[in-house]
């Protein structure tokens, strides 16, 4: 087997496994927003809510960016394999490995967060292998011939499946969060009612 076409699936298998993490990862989201969650004080719930936020943020700027540029990028090589286009690819390849960094420090931030630490330990190895093979497609030749791009076609179409599943999961995510403001805001004590300034009016008799 051409080292090329090992390394295509291998990195297809890994993002098979990243689809099955998203697609638990978001179950426990809307679970646990269903559920809804006690925090201890304000102050816990403030930060929960800033690091969950940061994270979904760095998955919607890692869903963009995907889908601007990287993913059309493996299409058109695809589509037209030259030793040019296999060059933007693994340019696309450098800014994911950037992007994906970001994303594993977020997850690192919120391992203790509700609906994230049951899952901190595979997502931070399914992330990582992830990383592993992006690196591998970067350093192997490109794939040329017929049966080396079929495999690379096939793995675009995973990598496009990934993202619908990050783009879900950054919804369930975001739908979690909004209500984690809502409980925050209704659990805030209401304002002190302010004394009335005026003077009473005395009622004729």
């Amino acid at each position: 087997m051409d080292l090329n076409i090992k390394v295509l699936r291998d990195a297809s298998a890994a993002l098979d496994k990243m689809v099955d993490a998203l697609i638990k990862l978001g179950s426990a989201f809307g679970s646990a927003a269903n559920k809804g969650f006690k925090f201890f004080n304000q102050q816990q719930a403030k930060a929960s809510i800033k690091r969950l936020t940061d994270l979904s943020t760095e998955i919607t700027f890692l869903t963009r960016a995907q889908l601007a540029t990287f993913a059309p990028d493996m299409e058109n090589y695809a589509k037209n394999p030259t030793e040019a286009n296999w060059e933007v690819v693994r340019h696309g390849i450098h800014h994911t490995l950037t992007l994906c960094k970001g994303l594993l420090n977020q997850v690192k931030a919120n391992r203790d967060n509700i609906a994230t630490k049951n899952f901190f330990p595979d997502l931070i190895g399914l992330i990582m292998e992830r990383d592993r093979t992006l690196h591998e497609i970067r350093d192997a030749p490109r794939p040329t011939t017929p049966e080396a791009l079929k495999v690379f076609r096939e793995h675009c179409k995973k990598y496009s499946s990934l993202i619908k599943h990050l783009e879900a999961t950054n919804g369930a995510l975001t739908t979690f969060i909004e209500g984690l403001k809502a409980q925050l805001e209704n659990a805030s004590p209401p304002p002190a009612a302010r004394p009335s300034g005026g003077r009473r009016k005395l009622q004729a008799v």
